[in-house]
C-alpha cells in the first residue's frame, strides 16, 4: 500500500512540472502616439509597431483576431506600462529585447473603443 501511494505521489509531481504556466491577459488602450498601425510589405495582416524600439530592431504586435464588447476590468496605458516595467536603458531609450521579452509574458489585447484586437508580440532584428 505504501508503495502504491509513493508511486502515485511521484507521478503527480511529474505531471505538475510538465504543465505550461498560463499567461496573464493584458488589455492596452490603443495610443496612436505610441503604436503605429501599418501593413508590412507583402503581408495581409496589420502590425502595431511600438515607437521608440528602433534601436537594435523593431518590436511590434501582430494582429491575430478581433473581438467586440468583451467585459474587461482594467485597460492599461502603454506609456505607463513601459515606464513601470523597467525596459529602459541608457539615455531613457527602450531596450528592444527587454520590451519583447516583457510583453511576451502576456496574452495582449489592444483596445480601440469597443473593439478588442488580440495580438502577438514579435521582435525583428534589422
Amino acid at each position: 500500500m505504501k508503495n502504491c501511494i509513493l508511486i502515485l505521489i511521484v507521478l503527480l509531481s511529474f505531471n505538475s512540472f510538465s504543465q505550461k504556466k498560463e499567461k496573464d491577459t493584458m488589455y492596452i488602450k490603443y495610443d496612436k502616439s505610441l503604436l503605429i498601425r501599418e501593413r508590412k510589405l507583402g503581408d495581409v495582416d496589420f502590425v502595431y509597431r511600438i515607437k521608440g524600439t528602433e534601436n537594435n530592431g523593431f518590436v511590434y504586435f501582430l494582429e491575430k483576431e478581433k473581438f467586440t464588447n468583451l467585459k474587461v476590468k482594467e485597460v492599461k496605458c502603454l506609456k505607463k506600462i513601459l515606464q513601470e516595467s523597467e525596459v529602459h536603458y541608457k539615455n531613457d531609450k527602450l531596450d528592444d529585447w527587454k520590451v519583447a521579452e516583457y510583453f511576451g509574458q502576456f496574452i495582449i489585447f489592444i483596445v480601440d473603443e469597443n473593439e478588442f484586437i488580440k495580438v502577438q508580440t514579435w521582435y525583428e532584428i534589422e
